[in-house]
C-alpha cells in the first residue's frame, strides 16, 4: 500500500511538471498574432509616415521579441524552453503598435485641420478677390489666374481626402499666391486709373481729338479702355459709340511686345485692309509705335521695368471678329463685324485714333466706373492693411511723329 501511494504521488508530480513545462515550452501564438495585428493597424494608419518615432519603437519591440523567441526555439530539450519573457516582449510590441497607431491618427487629424485651414483660407481669399474686382475690367489674364486658383483649391480638397496633406497644403499655398497676384494687379491697375496726372492727360488727349474733328469737319475715334468703347466724332460731335474688346492684359499700359496690353496714346490710321486682306475680317492699322511709345519703352528699359531684351512690337490695329464682353486680343482693339463695317466706312488713312485709359471729358462720363474703382481701391487697401501707393510709370511724353509699324 505505501508503495502504491508513493507511485501515485510521483505520477501526480510528473503530470504537474509536464503541464508546467509544456505551458512554458510552446510559443505564445495568440500574443504574437496580437502584436502583428497591432502593427498592421499602425501601418494602415500610416504610422510609418505620420508617427515614425513610435513606429520605429514598435519595430524594435517586435525585433526584440523575435530574438527572445529564437533563443527559446533553438533549445533542443523542450522542457528547458521558457517563453515567459517572449510573451512579455510581444505584449510590449502590441502596446507599442497601438501607441504608434494612436499617434498617427492624432497627427493625421492635426494635418487634416492644418490643410483644411489652408484650403479654407485660400477659398475665402479667392471669394474676396473675385468680389473686389467684380465690375472692374482688370483683364482676362487675371480671370484665368483666378480660375487656376479655384482649381487648386478643389485639388487641395481632394488631396486632403486622399491623405496627401503636404501636397494639399502646397496646392492651397499655390492658390493663395495666385489670388495675391490678382489682388496686386488689380491694385496697380486701379491705382493708375485714379492718378490725377494720367486723368488730366487722357482728358486733354480726348479734348484735342474732338477739337481736331471739329476744326477739320472730319471723323475722329476715341477708344476708352475703362468703358470698352470706341466713340466716333464727326465735326466735333459724337456720332456713334461701339463696344470693343481689348488686349488680354486688361487696363494696363503697353510697354513691349508680348505683354498683351492695348497701348494708350494718340495715333492715326496708316492702312485700311478690307475683308480678305486682313486676318480679322477688316482692319485699320495704327502708327504704333509712335515717338512717345519709343520714349516710354526706352525709359522702361533703363529703369529695369522691362527686360533689356524686350522689343517694342507693332501691328496694333482696330479690327473685326470682336466677341461679347471678352478681352482676348494681343493688344489690338476688336469690334464685332457689323460694327467694324460701319467704322471701316467712316475711316480714312490719317484718321486720328486716340486711345485713353478713361475719357472723363465725354458727356457720357462713367460716374459708376469712378465709384467702383474708388470702392475697390478702398477694399484692397483695407485687405492689405495699408493704402496702396501709386506706381511710377516709366517713360515721358514726347512729340509724336509718323513712325512706321514694327514687327511683333
Amino acid at each position: 500500500m505505501p508503495m502504491l501511494l508513493r507511485m501515485f504521488k510521483r505520477l501526480i508530480f510528473l503530470m504537474m511538471a509536464a503541464i508546467l513545462l509544456t505551458s512554458c515550452a510552446v510559443p505564445p501564438a495568440e500574443t504574437i498574432q496580437s502584436a502583428k495585428e497591432s502593427g498592421r493597424k499602425a501601418f494602415a494608419a500610416k504610422a510609418k509616415t505620420h508617427a515614425p518615432r513610435e513606429y520605429r519603437e514598435y519595430e524594435y519591440a517586435v525585433a526584440r521579441a523575435r530574438r527572445f523567441q529564437m533563443e527559446e526555439d533553438v533549445r533542443l530539450i523542450p522542457m528547458f524552453r521558457d517563453y515567459s519573457r517572449v510573451v512579455e516582449a510581444y505584449s510590449l510590441a502590441r502596446n507599442r503598435g497601438e501607441e504608434a497607431r494612436q499617434a498617427a491618427l492624432k497627427r493625421q487629424a492635426e494635418l487634416t485641420a492644418e490643410a483644411q485651414s489652408d484650403m479654407l483660407q485660400a477659398d475665402q481669399e479667392l471669394t474676396e478677390v473675385r468680389d473686389l474686382v467684380t465690375g472692374v475690367p482688370v483683364g482676362r489674364l487675371s480671370g484665368q489666374i483666378l480660375s487656376e486658383a479655384e482649381m487648386l483649391v478643389s485639388e487641395a480638397a481632394l488631396l486632403i481626402e486622399l491623405g496627401e496633406y503636404e501636397k494639399a497644403k502646397a496646392a492651397a499655398a499655390n492658390a493663395l499666391e495666385k489670388v495675391s497676384t490678382v489682388a496686386n494687379r488689380a491694385g496697380f491697375v486701379l491705382d493708375r486709373y485714379m492718378r490725377p496726372e494720367l486723368l488730366d492727360k487722357w482728358r486733354r488727349w480726348a479734348r484735342e481729338t474732338v477739337e481736331w474733328s471739329r476744326q477739320n469737319s472730319s471723323h475722329a475715334f476715341v477708344v476708352d479702355k475703362s468703358r470698352h468703347t470706341c466713340t466716333v466724332y464727326y465735326a466735333g460731335k459724337e456720332k456713334e459709340s461701339f463696344r470693343v474688346n481689348l488686349g488680354l492684359n486688361g487696363l494696363n499700359q503697353k510697354y513691349r511686345a508680348g505683354d498683351l496690353a492695348t497701348p494708350e496714346g494718340r495715333y492715326y490710321i496708316v492702312r485700311k485692309q478690307d475683308a480678305g486682306q486682313s486676318r480679322f475680317y477688316k482692319s485699320l492699322l495704327l502708327n504704333y509705335p509712335n515717338e512717345e511709345d519709343w520714349q516710354r519703352f526706352n525709359q522702361a528699359k533703363r529703369e529695369s521695368f522691362i527686360s533689356s531684351a524686350s522689343r517694342i512690337g507693332g501691328l496694333i490695329m482696330i479690327h473685326g471678329e470682336g466677341r461679347r464682353n471678352v478681352d482676348w486680343t494681343q493688344g489690338c482693339v476688336a469690334l464685332v463685324n457689323r460694327d467694324m463695317d460701319t467704322l471701316f466706312s467712316w475711316a480714312e488713312v490719317d484718321t486720328p485714333v486716340t486711345i485713353v485709359g478713361r475719357d472723363n471729358s465725354s458727356k457720357v462720363e462713367a460716374d459708376d466706373v469712378n465709384d467702383v474703382i474708388s470702392k475697390t481701391q478702398e477694399k484692397i487697401a483695407r485687405k492689405n492693411g495699408a493704402k496702396g501707393q501709386a506706381n511710377k510709370e516709366p517713360g515721358t511724353a514726347g512729340k509724336e511723329h509718323r513712325a512706321t509699324t514694327g514687327g511683333l
